[in-house]
């Protein structure tokens, strides 16, 4: 017959130990579990932008159906370029996961004249790119 060298009182103190670290280990389970689910949700938004990001019917909004931008007036010029700064802004905005917003793009047109648009939103910033605009075809 075999003793037990282990007294009542040691394996209660191992028992509570034990114990003790399964409560802590599922509150850590629980914390993990809470923190897979929010990244869970924020894949699913994630997923749900790019797949309307890129639809392509929904590109077919950004394409520019009618005149380019140095054949229409200025009323019909200033509607475009409030269209063109939207489109590139809703296509950019991945930027922000960079924590980076995008203040202006440049482009360059077939001639290779360079048109700085400004994508602030307060009419100095319109005036400015007007300027930059028409300085530019000049």
């Amino acid at each position: 017959m075999q003793t037990c060298t282990e007294s009542k009182e040691d394996v209660e103190r191992k028992l509570q130990s034990l114990e003790k670290k399964l409560e802590s280990d599922g509150k850590q389970l629980q914390k993990v579990e809470k923190k897979l689910l929010i990244a869970e949700k924020e894949l699913t938004n994630a997923q749900d932008v790019l797949t309307t990001v890129c639809s392509p019917e929904d590109n077919l909004n950004y394409v520019n159906h009618g005149k380019s931008l140095d054949a229409v007036s200025s009323s019909q010029w200033s509607r475009k370029i409030n269209i063109l700064k939207s489109n590139i802004k809703d296509a950019l905005w991945f930027s922000e996961s960079y924590q980076l917003q995008p203040t202006n793009v440049i482009f360059h047109d077939s001639l290779g004249i360079s048109v700085n648009l400004e994508l602030g939103t307060n009419n100095k910033d319109m005036e400015k790119m007007k300027v930059s605009f028409y300085y530019g075809q000049v």
